[in-house]
């Protein structure tokens, strides 16, 4: 349990400090908001994910148990590290060109398929009366129906200020308790690092914002939610996690 309320602390002050970077670098390249009267940057997602990565990092240098699990991590959460990144990458040219809505898709439910066939799939459905199977065309459908529609019902909160940080915040630490007594560590690591990196975004995005995750932050919080919970088998706790906040707001 150290390990987690370690990760989630260094990952909160990182998001806390690397903020205000971001929000220069947003400005510099372009990802900006013009919808309000003062221009806001939309790369508040790059805070988020540098904080994780260097608190993950950082931890792992000095805790063996972290190390360990990271290490296992490479080779077995692999294509969700890929598929994050190009998530991301899709998400920051959204936010300097301005995708239209079919491309974004296109890639999406691409990077959803490729994630079925690497083994990050829901196989199967667990319902009142029983576990249900998938075939191998209803399986590639849920999945991408969940992938595709977890990362954007986040990426459609990121206008309202707080909300979407706020929003995965809650689903976040929903989904590492619900992994931690699922005996899940590897996915609730991840969760409770993102849930601080993104804790330390949320005050520079309370209202008035000063800046926004922009796609590239809300489509790939969304998306990390959707893969971890297919990944660590909690389906179930997932959904609640995200509909409370989504009802909250």
């Amino acid at each position: 349990m150290r390990s987690y309320l370690s990760v989630f602390i260094l990952a909160l002050a990182f998001g806390a400090l690397l903020t205000p970077i971001a929000g220069r670098i947003g400005l510099r390249i372009g990802a900006v908001d013009r919808s309000k009267d003062t221009p806001l940057p939309r790369s508040g997602g790059l805070a988020v994910v540098a904080a994780t990565m260097l608190a993950l990092l950082l931890l792992a240098a000095f805790w063996d148990p972290v190390r360990s699990l990271l290490s296992f991590s490479r080779g077995h959460l692999g294509p969700i590290y890929l598929g994050a990144l190009g998530i991301l990458a899709l998400g920051l040219l959204d936010d300097i060109k301005g995708l239209g809505a079919r491309p974004k898709f296109a890639v999406e439910i691409a990077i959803s398929i490729a994630l079925y066939y690497a083994g990050v799939r829901a196989s199967t459905i667990w319902l009142p009366f029983g576990i249900v199977r998938l075939g191998e065309f209803a399986g590639v459908l849920f999945t991408v129906v969940w992938i595709v529609g977890i990362t954007n019902a986040f990426n459609l909160l990121d206008g309202i200020d707080g909300a979407a940080a706020g929003a995965a915040v809650f689903a976040l630490l929903a989904m590492f308790v619900a992994s931690v007594t699922l005996g899940q560590p590897l996915v609730a690591l991840l969760a409770v690092a993102l849930a601080g990196g993104t804790l330390g975004f949320l005050p520079f995005n309370f209202p008035p914002a000063r800046i926004y995750l922009g796609d590239g932050g809300s489509l790939l919080l969304g998306f990390a939610l959707a893969t971890l919970a297919l990944e660590g088998a909690t389906k179930g706790p997932a959904i609640v996690a995200i509909a409370i906040p989504l009802v909250a707001f």
